[in-house]
């Protein structure tokens, strides 16, 4: 039986060479070297730094900040119609017809009007405003009716981005009117009223492309708080011709019905009516921040 000693002592000089020429092969790779490449590759990918993705998410949810228009020249255009109730006139025959309050219709009239108007803007809220001044003036000759006077309406709304580009309204509008009327013989008839009128609307503002914007809007109101209806409705269209700088063209449309009460020096109830439309043209400048 072969002794153990020789054995081993081949088994180590055997080992020793395989070493020496694994350690000359300059081809290999370094064991090192290998076990870092096995490791890298078996790590899943590092994430993004924290500040890196923290910067992402603010570029891509930027607050726009506030958006201004400001119209300091805008010119309406509008046809006039006015239906006029006078008070009753006991000392006086009845109307012929029927009746016993004299009334009657205007023919349509053009008219002049202008506005002041602005708007702000910021993310998903929105307020505006305007002034107007129109006139009233109309006549027909049969039945005869006259009608001389202006009208000066404020308004204040806000409202809330409720889907993409439609915005749900409300506010306040100032209707002041100040008239003369004559229907048919009778006496003329003066009167100053003034109403505030609740008013809830919408707006749909899209882009049409780089430069152009296509507003709808619509509102209702009065209720019986102020007058008996106010309806409003407008089209437009505007072009950012420069940076600040826009035109508007459009169309508007505005409705009211009121009654204006009050005593006479007899202690009479006395009542007017006025139902007045007006609808034309509008063109506006705008000043964009």
């Amino acid at each position: 039986m072969m002794s153990a000693r020789p054995l081993i002592a081949s088994l180590l000089v055997a080992t020793s060479f395989a070493a020496t020429a694994w350690a000359e092969d300059a081809a290999r790779t370094p064991l090192a070297t290998a076990v870092t490449r096995a490791a890298a590759q078996t790590q899943p990918a590092q994430a993004a730094p924290a500040a890196t993705q923290d910067a992402a998410a603010a570029s891509q949810g930027a607050d726009p900040g506030w958006e201004v228009e400001i119209a300091p020249i805008y010119l309406w255009v509008p046809i006039s119609i006015n239906s006029i109730t006078l008070p009753e006139f006991p000392d006086l025959p009845a109307p012929p017809g029927g009746g016993d309050r004299p009334s009657g219709e205007t023919d349509a009239s053009l008219n002049g009007a202008a506005m002041a108007a602005f708007r702000v803007e910021k993310n998903w809220w929105m307020a505006r405003g305007n002034v107007v001044w129109a006139g009233l003036s109309g006549e027909r000759e049969t039945p005869r009716v006259k009608l001389t006077g202006n009208l000066i309406l404020g308004e204040l709304f806000t409202g809330v981005e409720v889907v993409k580009h439609l915005y749900l309204e409300g506010g306040v509008r100032r209707l002041a009117v100040d008239i003369s009327a004559e229907v048919l013989d009778y006496p003329e008839v003066s009167r100053k009223p003034g109403v505030w009128d609740p008013q809830v609307g919408l707006t749909y503002r899209v882009p049409m492309g780089e430069h152009w914007l296509l507003t709808m809007h619509g509102d209702y109101g009065g209720f019986g708080v102020g007058s008996e209806v106010d309806l409003n409705t407008s089209l437009t269209l505007d072009w950012r011709m420069a940076r600040h700088f826009g035109l508007t063209l459009g169309y508007g449309l505005l409705y009211f019905r009121l009654e204006d009460d009050w005593q006479d020096r007899a202690n009479l109830e006395r009542t007017l009516e006025l139902g007045t439309t007006l609808h034309g043209p509008i063109v506006g400048f705008k000043l964009l921040f």
